[in-house]
C-alpha cells in the first residue's frame, strides 16, 4: 500500500461529489474500478437511501461498503446484507409533519425533511437523523468491517453534510464545485469538479503524488 502513501480506503460522497445532476460518468466510473484493482478499498458515504441509490447509480457494487442516509445505514452491496444504524424517526414527528402538509419522506432512519431532531443541512436541503448519526459515524462502522484505519481514509465530499465526513479522515478533500466552508476545512481541494475532481484525486492517489 506503499503507493498510496499509507493510505487503505477512499470514501466519497456521492451527490455533487461522485455524481452530477444525480449521474456518474464512465469515465468516473472507470476511475473508481481503477482505484479498486490498485488495492484501495472504496466506501461511499450518502445522505441518499439505499433504494434511491440503486436506482440512479447501477454500478454501486464496485463499492466495497456503502453508508446511506447520512450514516444512519451500512450495506454491503457483495453480499446485500444491511445494517441499520440508527432508531426510525419517531411517529409522534412524521404525525405532526403530515398533519402540516410538509412533504418528507422517510427512509429506515432518515426523514429526508423536517423540524428540529438533529438537523444537517445540505446544499439546498434538510435531513434529520438521531442525535449523534452523521457520516463520520457511519463511516466508522464501515472501516471498522474492513478493517482500515480511519486515519488511513481519504475523504471526499462538496457539501455542508461532508465536514463530519472529512473530519473523520486522514486525508480530507473537497472538489471544486464543494461549498466554501468545506473548501476551508480541506486539506486538498481538487482542480476538478464533482467526478473529475475524484477521478484526479484517484490518479494522485495511485501515483503517490496526493
Amino acid at each position: 500500500m506503499t503507493k498510496f502513501m499509507g493510505y487503505g480506503a477512499l470514501a466519497t460522497d456521492y451527490d455533487g461529489t461522485l455524481a452530477e445532476a444525480g449521474s456518474v460518468n464512465a469515465v468516473t466510473v472507470a476511475a473508481l474500478e481503477r482505484a479498486k484493482r490498485s488495492g484501495l478499498r472504496l466506501v461511499l458515504v450518502t445522505g441518499r437511501e439505499l433504494a434511491d441509490l440503486f436506482n440512479v447509480f447501477p454500478r454501486h457494487g464496485i463499492f466495497d461498503r456503502i453508508v446511506a442516509e447520512n450514516g444512519a445505514v451500512l450495506c454491503e452491496p457483495a453480499t446485500g446484507r444491511v445494517r441499520t444504524l440508527a432508531e426510525p424517526p419517531p411517529p409522534a414527528l412524521v404525525d405532526a409533519l403530515t398533519r402540516q402538509n410538509v412533504p418528507f419522506t422517510t427512509g429506515r432512519a432518515i426523514l429526508a425533511t423536517g423540524l428540529e431532531w438533529h438537523v444537517i443541512f445540505n446544499k439546498g436541503a434538510v435531513m434529520v437523523l438521531p442525535a449523534g448519526v452523521t457520516k463520520a459515524t457511519g463511516l466508522a462502522s464501515a472501516l471498522e468491517e474492513l478493517n482500515v484505519a480511519a486515519d488511513r481514509t481519504v475523504g471526499v465530499g462538496d457539501a455542508e453534510n461532508d465536514n463530519a465526513l472529512l473530519s473523520a479522515c486522514g486525508m480530507a478533500v473537497a472538489v471544486a464545485n464543494a461549498t466554501p466552508s468545506l473548501k476551508a476545512e480541506a486539506d486538498v481541494v481538487t482542480a476538478g469538479s464533482h467526478g473529475a475532481g475524484v477521478e484526479e484525486l484517484i490518479d494522485r492517489l495511485i501515483e503517490g503524488n496526493l
